[in-house]
């Protein structure tokens, strides 16, 4: 476990679903994710993120706009993960995707990925948060999403994890 998390922390260039934006928007991880990673997507995930007409796109408008966050624009077709599928297997780059369909065929395919409520111990592993902070933006994600008990015992076995460190 911790190998893969490693790897992913050690990354300099993430791509991400739009799931992921809104997520990080919400739980107020944005700013610190993009402090210790260049940020990719493509323009797919720039064009769902951005007709939702919410506080989170007005946020990452502004990212986006002050080149923040990279904006691949040959990559527009939809659904939208799947331009991140193939931004991180023609690249060689960590994908951080939601999407459960996308999350096994990463597993098939043995992409380096992992999902949003893994973003705050990444953080950590970074010295941008402390433990406390971790376990709460790790929880608030799983309460504002739709993850399954999978996932959320995952997290909790990650979470024990690094609890000492």
């Amino acid at each position: 476990m911790p190998e893969k998390i490693e790897k992913i922390a050690s990354s300099k260039i993430l791509v991400v679903d739009t799931s992921v934006l809104f997520y990080l928007t919400r739980a107020g991880l944005i700013e610190k994710v993009l402090e210790c990673w260049h940020v990719v997507i493509p323009e797919s995930v720039k064009v769902e993120s951005l007709r939702k007409g919410c506080k989170e796109s007005v946020v990452l408008k502004k990212l986006i706009e002050e080149g923040k966050i990279e904006v691949r624009k040959d990559f527009c077709s939809f659904p939208a993960e799947d331009d991140v599928v193939r931004i991180a297997v023609g690249e060689g780059i960590p994908m951080i995707v939601d999407d459960g369909r996308i999350v096994k065929e990463a597993f098939k395919r043995e992409i380096l990925f992992t999902s949003s409520p893994m973003i705050p111990v990444l953080l950590f592993l970074k010295d941008k948060l402390d433990f406390e902070e971790t376990v709460e933006k790790v929880n608030e994600i799983l309460e504002r999403g739709y993850f399954g008990e999978n996932v959320k015992n995952f997290m909790k076995e990650v979470l024990n994890f690094y609890r000492g460190l």
